[in-house]
């Protein structure tokens, strides 16, 4: 599985594929974003109402990293400030790394065409600053992009493209983030062993740096793996490891992902009640922060237990609402994962 991962499983009558797991893809956000234990809010947005326009820039930039994970409004709202600052004094790179931001929000919220106009943006400016390690994040951003929307080949050659740079620069947060991604590319294509290969190799340089929202992901994509491979214990142990640093750092999209694949795994384990509760606690959060993927996910995930209750009404509700929204933000897979499931719906209840 990967992304927004998909599990079949059978009845009587047909396949319902249901997108179940999911593993956030890494959108590496260099410049600006290191906190050594946090930022302090309360003196950055005293530096943005009254530093000088570079000084302006630099913390609406770390002000919107802030609240990437906590309210996209606000995060977008810095990070179009730091746009204007950035302008004003010629900050180039400081404008580059906030239309990056820009166009993370986007992704998060599933709008890939326009997350795809601002990392190409962004690149651009990175190229012509001549700044490789910039030009190799936007790849990395890229590369995120194709992947979410199945293009495999063209993700690998953007995540590897960047990964070089990384190496080269000794970049162990590119490192990190990268490993991560091109881990996920192997996940997808079911090649296990490299899959945790490259998330081994994510954990070792993210202990380096102390990135604990890299771990956390590591984690979170390790208990995918595992539960492919019907290994439940070790995969709920590392889901609760990455479940705990996910609240340590306050990062609610990747908290709700967490419940969402622990559900995941009962559900693979047919206990449909412990499914469901933790399918809608990661939709309320989901719902909190206007993240639409994780959204039409756990849409589909709550159809997909109701189907298996054999309550096709309550089952075909939550599927068309998930099938709804992937149409409005232009998922291709996660709107063929809610079609699969409204096809089992429809053909137990006879309606053809």
């Amino acid at each position: 599985m990967a992304g927004d991962f998909i599990a079949i499983f059978k009845n009587s009558n047909c396949f319902v594929r249901s997108s179940l797991f999911y593993k956030p893809v890494i959108l590496l956000l260099l410049s600006f974003s290191a906190f050594a234990g946090g930022p302090d809010t309360t003196a950055l947005l005293k530096l943005a109402r009254s530093g000088a326009d570079t000084s302006k820039a630099r913390a609406c930039l770390q002000l919107s990293d802030y609240f990437m994970r906590k309210d996209f409004d606000r995060s977008a709202d810095f990070a179009n400030k730091a746009i204007v600052f950035a302008q004003k004094s010629g900050f180039k790179k400081a404008e580059a790394a906030a239309i990056n931001y820009l166009g993370e929000i986007h992704y998060r919220k599933g709008e890939f065409d326009e997350a795809m106009t601002k990392f190409n943006m962004a690149r651009a400016m990175y190229e012509a600053l001549k700044d490789r390690e910039g030009v190799a994040e936007s790849q990395n951003h890229i590369g995120t992009v194709y992947y979410k929307t199945g293009d495999n080949e063209n993700a690998l050659k953007n995540f590897t493209d960047a990964l070089h740079v990384f190496d080269e620069t000794k970049s162990s947060s590119g490192l990190t983030a990268t490993y991560i991604n091109i881990g996920l590319v192997y996940d997808n294509l079911k090649s296990w062993k490299k899959a945790i290969e490259f998330y081994n190799k994510a954990i070792d340089y993210g202990k380096e740096t102390n990135d604990e929202g890299a771990i956390a992901s590591c984690y979170n994509n390790l208990g995918g793996v595992y539960t492919d491979l019907k290994q439940y214990d070790m995969a709920l142990e590392c889901l609760e490891r990455s479940h705990k640093l996910k609240e340590k750092i306050g990062n609610k999209s990747g908290v709700a992902g967490t419940l969402n694949n622990i559900g995941a795994i009962y559900y693979e384990m047919k206990n449909f009640k412990k499914a469901l509760e933790y399918f809608q606690k990661a939709y309320l959060i989901k719902k909190e922060i206007d993240d639409k993927n994780g959204m039409i996910s756990s849409l589909n995930n709550i159809g997909a237990v109701y189907y298996e209750a054999k309550d096709y009404p309550q089952a075909e509700k939550y599927m068309l609402e998930g099938y709804h929204l992937a149409l409005r933000t232009g998922s291709k897979s996660l709107a063929v994962d809610c079609l699969d499931g409204l096809i089992g719906v429809y053909r137990n209840t006879g309606d053809y």
